[in-house]
Formats: C-alpha cells, sequence, structure tokens
C-alpha cells in the first residue's frame, strides 16, 4: 500500500479500497486479517469491481470434469502436493 500524492481525477483510474477487518472467533486464539472492499462505490458511483473487464473461467465447469470421468473405462486419481 502506497499514498497516492496526486490523486488526480476518478477517470484517470484511481480507486480507493476501504479496508475493514475480519476477525475468526471460532478457533482457540482470534485470528484476525484484513479484507479490501473492492465493491465500494467512489464519488462518480462506480466501484473498481465495476471497471473491471469480466472474463471466462478458467478452471474447467465440475459438471464436464464428472461427465467425462464417468465415461472412461479406467480413472487415475492423483493429488498434486
Amino acid at each position: 500500500m502506497s499514498k497516492v500524492d496526486n490523486p488526480g481525477t476518478p477517470t484517470e483510474g484511481y480507486y480507493y479500497l476501504p479496508p475493514h477487518a475480519v476477525v475468526k472467533e471460532s478457533s482457540t486464539t482470534p485470528k484476525m486479517r484484513v479484507v479490501f472492499d473492492g465493491s465500494a462505490k467512489s464519488t462518480t458511483g462506480k466501484s473498481l469491481n465495476d471497471t473491471l473487464a469480466p472474463s471466462p473461467t478458467t478452471q474447467p465447469e465440475l459438471f464436464d470434469i464428472l461427465l467425462h470421468a464417468s465415461c472412461e473405462a479406467i480413472k487415475l486419481l492423483s493429488q498434486q502436493m
């Protein structure tokens, strides 16, 4: 994180991501992490999430994997470490 000395105008692509803490109380020692809200609206009414270009998923669909696996005669299971 760094300070922006000359923020310019919102049309130049500067967005403020407000941070907030998330506490996991279910563990024996309380754990806290900082998360940033990309859906927070700017003064123009747009958020950082609104300006990002949507892209197709790169992971295969689970249904396609299961359907393909059920058609195979021999299945090989492995786990990458």
